[in-house]
């Protein structure tokens, strides 16, 4: 079982990485002409809305009193997943 500070580490880690990500993809963007360009600045916006969705998360988990950390645990490891899962499918779609 992780406790809040180890989620805490975990995640900004991995936000970080995420961003250098998004990053990236900016960059790529600025290269890229019409519906390239357009597709993507799509992309660039759903990393960016599953970033901003997992540092919510986040925050809410490391607010939690230690009881409730213990209730929500489970769901913040299958919000980490779900959201995980749908960065790396847009990543892979550039």
């Amino acid at each position: 079982m992780i406790d809040q500070k180890e989620m805490k580490a975990k995640t900004e880690a991995t936000m970080k990485e995420w961003q250098a990500q998004i990053d990236k993809l900016h960059a790529q963007a600025k290269q890229a002409q019409g519906d390239a360009e357009a597709e993507y600045r799509k992309q660039i916006a759903e990393l960016e809305k599953n970033r901003d969705e997992m540092r919510k998360k986040m925050n809410e988990a490391i607010d939690a009193s230690e009881g409730a950390w213990k209730e929500m645990q489970s769901g913040f490891e299958s919000a980490w997943k779900s959201i995980s899962d749908s960065f790396e499918k847009a990543r892979k779609k550039m």
